[in-house]
């Protein structure tokens, strides 16, 4: 699949998030705030980015909720998964959060397609695939992170929890 990508390390207090292209050229590595500024400012920019897919080490909670409220596509991953892939980029194995979100990106552009992903499903959002913004229904807005909670999003996780556990 073409397209942009980005991994994000989940935190209670921050996200580290790293954006890249389909060759896996960086095109952002940012941290954003885990609140609501921080929360509309990170799906703002991964939104403008025209990000196609978001790998995140969880299958829920308020970050998952709000990047789908936003229209992108997730891929959860099992912290496991994460752990076992570290090696494959880095020989002595450390653990930052920066090279986590580099992990879960490349997990994202090179290993989509083994895993479950979470799609935005909404009345708004209806039929719509990534984040582009043109595809989005009437009522859209990046900077509406408010918007309700994807209908049917939490069927999808429901189904999708113990997927992420090895290939769907």
């Amino acid at each position: 699949m073409r397209g942009i990508y980005a991994g994000v390390d989940w935190a209670s207090e921050k996200h580290d998030v790293l954006v890249a292209d389909e060759t896996g050229e960086e095109i952002l590595a940012a941290t954003f705030a885990h609140d609501e500024v921080g929360l509309r400012s990170l799906c703002r920019t991964l939104v403008r980015h025209k990000v196609t897919l978001v790998a995140i080490e969880r299958p829920d909670g308020l970050l998952v909720e709000r990047l789908l409220d936003a229209g992108l596509r997730i891929l959860p991953l099992h912290p496991n998964q994460v752990a076992a892939t570290r090696d494959r980029f880095r020989a002595s194995g450390g653990k930052s959060d920066r090279f986590d979100a580099f992990v879960l990106c490349e997990l994202a552009r090179t290993d989509h397609h083994r895993f479950r992903v979470l799609e935005p499903d909404s009345d708004q959002d209806q039929g719509t695939q990534g984040a582009d913004p043109s595809k989005r229904g009437p009522g859209w807005h990046p900077d509406r992170v408010d918007q309700p909670a994807a209908r049917g999003a939490r069927s999808v996780l429901a189904r999708s929890v113990g997927a992420v556990h090895g290939p769907a």
